[in-house]
């Protein structure tokens, strides 16, 4: 929850939103040009220029989002990271223990940068998918027919059920994966001691 409370994560958001808005334009304009195409008017050269900036301009707002997703990225293992001192600072006396100490170490060295970089990434594809769909079936039902966002809100429940059926099997493999990723972490941090 606190990892959506910084300010970089609304800036990233915000620059998503307009990248989005700006490229779902383009089908208002497209519908334009073809409309103009079939009257047979050759007035159509300022949407065509219209339209070709829809493609253009989308990088602008994108390429500082992408900025922003990487500062979130810092800023939420930088947090992780202090809230995992925070937390294990007064628990010293777990460190004697070389199994803890060893799963503490491989936990703080790769799974959190795992976990934040899996977590931004996710996060801002789903945004920028949501912002796509919504958009570009607004000026969809606006440009062509209206039906188009029922059978998309039908379609919505349906990939929902199956996302809600299929997550917890994910996710128990999920926990694995990282019970054996942390394990791993810990024989290559023990071999390294025993070396020494």
């Amino acid at each position: 929850y606190t990892i959506f409370k910084t300010s970089i994560f609304w800036k990233m958001t915000f620059f998503l939103i307009i990248q989005q808005g700006i490229s779902a334009s383009s089908m208002f304009f497209l519908s334009d040009i073809s409309k103009l195409v079939d009257s047979q008017s050759t007035m159509f050269v300022i949407p065509l220029l219209l339209f070709f900036s829809t493609l253009i301009l989308p990088y602008i707002p994108g390429s500082i989002s992408l900025i922003m997703l990487k500062k979130w990225e810092n800023k939420s293992f930088l947090n992780y990271t202090n809230s995992f001192i925070n937390y294990n600072s007064n628990l010293v006396h777990l460190f004697s223990d070389e199994l803890i100490k060893a799963e503490k170490e491989g936990t703080i060295n790769k799974e959190v940068h795992n976990f934040t970089s899996n977590f931004t990434g996710f996060s801002y594809d789903g945004i920028s998918c949501i912002f796509n769909m919504v958009l570009n079936l607004t000026l969809i039902s606006f440009v062509l027919d209206s039906r188009f966002v029922s059978v998309f809100v039908i379609s919505l429940v349906i990939v929902f059920c199956i996302l809600k059926f299929t997550n917890k099997l994910i996710g128990e493999k999920e926990e694995q994966s990282q019970t054996s990723r942390i394990c791993y972490s810990n024989h290559l941090i023990n071999f390294w001691d025993s070396i020494i």
